[in-house]
């Protein structure tokens, strides 16, 4: 959810340069050094989606270290989320991934420098800023870019509530079998100590009670005489 804040963060901070690069007064050395800022700041949501870990996978970034996608062939990842087999939930519709390639296929925007972001030789995807009529188109591209992300983390969030609940499931689970293991295994030391105490008594009256029979038999032997 913070790695998600943090790329609207930046699409917001990309449009403000777009508004800035949009306007007549700014000159080509001007669009060129807002056009850089953009250009980092693109690479950077790329960078967080493919850094960012949610229940120990990167599924921000829809593929692995090894560049394999993580979803299976209906856009799903499995998490496991208990001890045993089919402990799992499913998630789903983030296959796209939140590198601006992905954030793109979402909202099917068309590649090309006219639509408002262009990728260059090295695969990078980043917003035309260098004229007033791209900067403009990237204005309206970069409000579907923001919807977009803000509705997935709407789907996030959906998501971790429901992981926190398998949470706090599981460790009433592991409480209820740690307390059945302790009273099946661990020694009651009040009901032992209780239980001794009585046996101790018993074995006091059992004493005392033998030695007035023997007392007793004794007086009588003494009459007898």
């Amino acid at each position: 959810d913070g790695a998600l804040d943090e790329v609207k963060n930046m699409l917001q901070r990309i449009r403000t340069l777009a508004v800035q690069s949009a306007n007549g007064t700014n000159t080509t050395d001007d669009r060129v050094a807002l056009s850089k800022e953009a250009s980092q700041l693109c690479q950077e949501i790329t960078r967080i989606a493919c850094r960012t870990t949610f229940a120990g996978a990167k599924i921000l970034c829809g593929v692995d270290d090894q560049g394999r996608k993580m979803f299976d062939s209906q856009g799903r990842i499995k998490l496991q989320v208990g001890a045993h087999a089919g402990d799992t939930v499913s998630i789903t519709g983030l296959s796209a991934g939140f590198s601006l390639r992905g954030i793109a296929s979402l909202v099917n925007v068309t590649d090309g420098g006219t639509k408002g972001y262009i990728e260059d030789a090295d695969g990078i995807f980043r917003f035309a800023l260098s004229t007033a009529e791209s900067s403009e188109t990237t204005l309206g591209q970069i409000d579907k870019f923001i919807s977009a992300v803000s509705s997935k983390q709407a789907d996030m969030g959906a998501i971790q509530n429901r992981l926190e609940s398998v949470i706090r499931l599981n460790e009433v689970t592991r409480t209820n079998m740690s307390d059945a293991r302790a009273r099946i295994r661990d020694t009651d030391y009040v009901e032992e100590a209780s239980n001794l105490s009585a046996q101790s008594i018993l074995q006091q009256v059992a004493a005392s009670m033998l030695a007035r029979v023997s007392q007793q038999k004794n007086i009588i032997l003494q009459l007898l005489q």
